[in-house]
């Protein structure tokens, strides 16, 4: 019996053994991954080093560097010059993307710089220039010239990225250059409302000020996100609270093949605004998902080509949309020139509409001018908890009942309803007409001065 105790002991402390050596192996291996990746990309990243001549006032309106310059580059420091300007330094992160020496960085690093130096891990120097800059992805390309191939990492697909997958940064933070740390990719897809297209990678690896624009790497050292910014306290100068985002090598690389090329992003255009579905729309438009068209501009692609002002799109090409995320960047794989087609749901029927993307030109706002309302009330949406009134052939929303559908759902007085149902409102007689018999819910289309968008109201 003992001797039996002492067999099945023994193999069990063998057993252990053994699985400690395999975590040990598992272990080294791992971290000689990281090493490996260490190897690999710090030859090809770069700290760069900007300035800017900023003119020297004792004025308060004398021009400022812009807001987040601390965040992004650290403390200024400025040095008078004769003609009573001061140069004010930063700086961040970049990366070599081929051999001929094209470096990708952020536009918030190198946009609106005098100068630009960039300097690699063996200390040696050069002088770059701006090749391209946008400002709607915060993403840049600088160019050095070189007598020889350069080092240069690879772009690796980001739609495969995981969440959960191991995330490396490298950059110089707080002027530490060539810092490495490690965490995971926390979420993808992240929009934060800091630039006009966002599509995030965010991840707990430690991001501080000095890493803009450095590489966000997998465990292979390929680049899976451009590092861009983080959240903090303070302003960032609270340093790294695990909330770091990276653009997204897949957006990245688009945008960095038309800054080589052009000098500038071209992005397709069809003019339209857009409204995320709630549950009640679904249901009142009987869709289960897809994006609401909250606005067909009028002379523009969209509307030139079919699409309506209530139209319900649920595919771009062969990609579903979900939501207005979803329905931008679906956009944003098409060029200006090329047709565009949207699965659209207009009245419970399917149909495939073909637009012709226009050139974007610039962000455009609807608005509307403030009105004076008469006194001539409507009641016939009385039941929703909104009166009308009539002036200069509009409709606008002369009253709004307290704690009504129509309050909860964010209607205030003054509103213009442009629509009820889809059928366009040009006076209160229209009304009677869109409104559906023996409804208890009503869509409205309405417009607050500023933007247009789709309201349902229930009784």
């Amino acid at each position: 019996m003992l001797k039996r105790i002492l067999t099945t002991l023994t193999c069990t402390a063998l057993i252990a053994n053994t699985i400690a050596a395999d975590a040990l192996t598992e272990a080294i291996s791992i971290q000689d991954a990281f090493s490996a990746v260490a190897d690999k990309a710090f030859p090809a990243v770069v700290v760069i080093k900007v300035s800017k001549k900023v003119s020297q006032s004792n004025n308060r309106n004398s021009p400022q560097m812009p807001p987040g310059h601390e965040f992004f580059y650290g403390p200024r420091h400025p040095r008078r010059n004769q003609d009573q300007q001061q140069k004010v330094h930063g700086s961040g992160s970049g990366f070599i993307i081929n051999k001929d020496g094209y470096i990708v960085t952020n536009h918030h690093v190198v946009g609106d710089s005098d100068e630009i130096m960039v300097e690699f891990q063996n200390k040696k120097e050069f002088k770059a220039t701006l090749i391209g800059s946008d400002k709607k992805s915060d993403l840049a390309v600088i160019k050095i010239n070189s007598e020889k191939d350069l080092p240069y990492l690879t772009l690796a697909d980001s739609d495969k990225v995981r969440v959960g997958h191991w995330a490396i940064a490298i950059g110089a933070p707080f002027n530490m250059d060539f810092s490495m740390t490690v965490g995971v990719v926390s979420q993808k897809a992240r929009s934060v409302g800091l630039n006009v297209y966002e599509n995030y990678i965010q991840t707990d690896a430690s991001i501080n000020p000095g890493n803009s624009g450095g590489p966000l790497l997998n465990i292979s050292g390929e680049v899976i996100g451009v590092n861009d910014f983080i959240i903090s306290p303070n302003g960032g100068q609270s340093g790294n609270i695990g909330l770091g985002f990276a653009i997204p090598s897949n957006m990245a690389k688009s945008i960095i093949d038309q800054l080589i090329d052009m000098g500038k992003v071209e992005r397709p255009w069809v003019g339209i605004a857009m409204q995320d579905l709630n549950a009640k729309m679904s249901k009142h438009l009987n869709v289960t998902s897809g994006v609401l068209v909250r606005e067909a501009f009028e002379n523009n692609p969209a509307a030139n080509y079919g699409l309506e002002t209530g139209d319900v799109i649920t595919h771009v090409g062969d990609t579903v949309v979900k939501n207005s995320h979803d329905l931008q960047f679906a956009i944003l794989d098409f060029k200006p020139g090329e047709m565009i087609p949207f699965t659209v749901i207009r009245d419970g029927e399917k149909s495939v509409i073909k637009v012709k993307a226009d050139r974007q030109k610039k962000d455009e706002v609807a608005g509307a001018n403030s009105v004076d309302l008469s006194r001539q009330n409507n009641k016939m949406l009385s039941s929703y908890g909104v009166e009308l009134t009539e002036e200069k052939s509009s409709v606008y929303i002369s009253k709004v009942l307290v704690d009504s559908s129509a309050e909860l759902s964010g209607l205030r007085r003054g509103m213009q309803i442009k629509a009820i149902n889809r059928k366009r409102i040009n006076k209160v007689q229209d009304v009677q007409d869109a409104l559906k018999k023996n409804s208890n819910s009503v869509l409205l289309y309405v417009s607050d001065g500023q933007s247009n968008y789709f309201v349902v109201l229930s009784k």
